[in-house]
């Protein structure tokens, strides 16, 4: 790293094209969200995208998303169906046409290019600042650039910076960010990406200038594979890195850290490639430290101490020379004392990881299980913070439930496994009876519960007491009927009283008045008019015959 006043630790976890986790001091940002299986197709004018492979995390898997990077909402590639289910709730930063669109979330922010926002994280004041890109002719898109105080400045005073370039190509404009900001970390959509006779992402060579540019610590491409619209993969960016001069010797930095199944090539000043894997699924997020040093999450400072010294002995890599995973292993290690070892760094730790994950740490042997708060949570954790936590309509499951099914595309199996589930816990099943006999639905379908909605058991939530609730909104219903009941005796009572209230005798006879003066009105009018006609033709008859 060639600024020494860098004092954070950034982890990227790459799930897929332009989306992965940047992991900063124990804050989640996620870039370009795409969670879309292999094979999906999007259908756009005059042409069919195709993705030829899975995303490495599923949404499930996510650890918690403090703030999305969204560099345009209006590509499939870099915003799907899946990836918009974690927008609600959560600070997004976009273009101002895709804030437009994305409304109504009120933590959707549109930014345009050189545009500077502040937000606090994590108890920290970052700066993000929107950089322009020239994409599609029409379309917005930005990149981002965000710092923070820990970040520290370069010698010249400029302050330490991580970017997300976006869909762009190079032109001049981009040149100027050197001049405000020192780029520690170039995150570099690439892939030569076409729409096409038209250009529309970064190739190698394009990303090798701007690199020499920038000035940069580390590059890091991604967004050049997996698409059937990319023309440049991955050998093709190592042949031009090295035409172009930028491959360079391996070396180590302790601030950067990959997420992937193999250690990283690392090339001229930090250069890394790395791909999307399955493995990735189960070494995703913030590690888990105390597994690593085998502690449970209530040892003491002199305990974490002691074990620290025990393990870097035992596993240093020149005892284990013939072992390829000793220097993980030991960087692990590390890593794991240098955030239990520090109270401050222990604290956020153990707030924002272990609460995450609130069965994966009981003790040293604990494995990896569900969490409980997952069916009530967004997709990715914990709302943002600031935001509205007031829930939006519900507007149904998405097109791919029905034609799978319902359960997706692993229908059969979840079916078979919730109807397993069903029948191995036998006060389930006596809570179901239960339930039926007192007319809360009857039978229903193993594994689903009433309606036929939940996956699994139906009572396995233990802080749900399912009697309880019953009996609670039984006792209202039996409340609310028996007012009911009295307010319509109390009505009848006063219809039969005919002296204090309103009779039915007393109704027909004012009836009956109002029929006759209706009747006997206009026929009392027409006799006096037909009497006093009659008179006056008499009187002239009269004076006539005279």
């Amino acid at each position: 790293m060639s600024s020494q006043s860098f004092q954070s630790t950034l982890t990227i976890t790459h799930i897929h094209t332009a989306c992965s986790i940047l992991s900063i001091d124990g804050i989640n940002f996620l870039t370009d969200p795409f969670f879309s299986p292999a094979g999906t197709q999007f259908p756009l004018p005059g042409a069919v995208l195709t993705n030829s492979s899975g995303p490495a995390l599923n949404l499930s898997d996510l650890p918690p998303i403090d703030a999305i990077l969204l560099s345009h909402e209006d590509h499939p590639d870099n915003l799907d169906d899946l990836g918009r289910q974690l927008l609600d709730g959560r600070h997004v930063f976009t273009t101002q046409d895709g804030a437009k669109n994305l409304a109504p979330r009120p933590g959707a922010r549109g930014m345009a290019p050189w545009e500077t926002r502040s937000i606090s994280l994590g108890g920290k004041e970052w700066k993000i600042t929107a950089t322009p890109c020239q994409h599609l002719p029409g379309g917005e898109c930005v990149g981002f650039i965000f710092s923070t105080a820990s970040f520290g400045t370069a010698e010249d005073g400029r302050p330490n910076a991580i970017w997300f370039t976006g869909d762009t190509v190079y032109f001049d404009e981009l040149a100027k960010i050197p001049e405000k900001f020192h780029i520690i970390v170039a995150i570099m959509n690439l892939g030569a990406a076409r729409a096409g006779p038209l250009q529309i992402t970064m190739d190698g060579k394009q990303a090798a200038h701007l690199f020499r540019v920038l000035g940069a610590g580390y590059l890091v491409p991604m967004h050049y594979e997996s698409w059937n619209h990319f023309t440049e993969g991955g050998e093709d960016l190592k042949r031009v890195f090295g035409e172009e001069g930028v491959l360079g010797r391996r070396t180590t930095q302790p601030c950067l850290r990959f997420h992937q199944p193999h250690p990283p090539l690392i090339l001229h000043n930090g250069l890394r490639y790395f791909h999307p894997s399955r493995p990735l699924r189960d070494d995703h997020g913030p590690p888990n430290h105390y597994a690593t040093l085998d502690l449970p999450t209530t040892a003491t400072a002199p305990e974490i101490k002691k074990k620290f010294y025990t393990l870097s002995k035992s596993h240093h890599p020149d005892l284990h020379p013939s072992d390829p995973d000793a220097s993980n292993r030991f960087v692990r290690i590390s890593e794991a004392y240098a955030v239990l070892g520090s109270p401050e760094k222990r604290s956020r730790y153990d707030r924002d990881f272990l609460r995450s994950q609130p069965h994966s740490h009981q003790g040293p042997s604990a494995g990896r299980s569900g969490s409980y708060s997952s069916a009530s949570t967004p997709a990715g954790g914990r709302p943002a913070s600031g935001l509205s936590r007031r829930r939006t309509q519900f507007r149904g499951p998405p097109p791919s439930f029905y034609r799978s099914g319902g359960w997706g595309a692993h229908g059969a199996k979840r079916a078979e496994e919730a109807g397993k589930s069903s029948h191995s816990h036998s006060p389930h099943s006596e809570q179901q009876h239960d339930f039926a006999a007192a007319g809360g639905g009857g039978s229903f379908a193993a594994g689903t519960g009433p309606g036929g909605f939940n996956m699994g058991d139906d009572n396995d939530v233990p802080h749900f007491d399912r009697q309880g609730h019953w009996r609670t909104h039984s006792e209202i219903e039996r409340t609310r009927h028996s007012a009911r009941r009295a307010k319509r005796v109390r009505r009848e009572e006063e219809m039969e009283d005919g002296g204090g209230g309103y009779s039915a005798g007393w109704g027909f006879v004012m009836l009956c008045g109002v029929l006759a003066a209706t009747v006997g009105i206009p026929v009392g009018l027409g006799s006096v008019f037909n009497a006093n006609r009659g008179g006056n033709g008499k009187a002239r008859a009269r004076e006539g015959g005279g």
